[in-house]
């Protein structure tokens, strides 16, 4: 299994893991309230890496890694970015 310690300003209200074919997908949706219109907000996420024992070597998950970012309002997709993370 692969342990994602996440921290973030907003509080979690559902969290998911699924299995696809043999990916575990780690799927957390966050609630934020109103946002005042035409305003400039942020967003910061911090993944830390667990003891080095319990680590996946990085060899096999450079270019496996993409972290999806979506931002909805209601039911509407407003944003979507994917980074695919490569170690060197």
């Amino acid at each position: 299994t692969v342990d994602l310690r996440r921290n973030h300003v907003a509080r979690t209200n559902k969290r998911k893991i699924r299995h696809l074919y043999s990916f575990l997908f780690l799927d957390w949706t966050f609630e934020f309230g109103f946002v005042i219109p035409g305003s400039t907000n942020t967003w910061q996420s911090l993944i830390q890496a667990d003891t080095s024992d319990r680590m996946i070597p990085a060899k096999l998950l450079s270019g496996n890694v993409i972290i999806v970012t979506s931002f909805y309002d209601g039911d509407l997709l407003v944003s979507k970015s994917s980074v695919r993370i490569f170690y060197v």
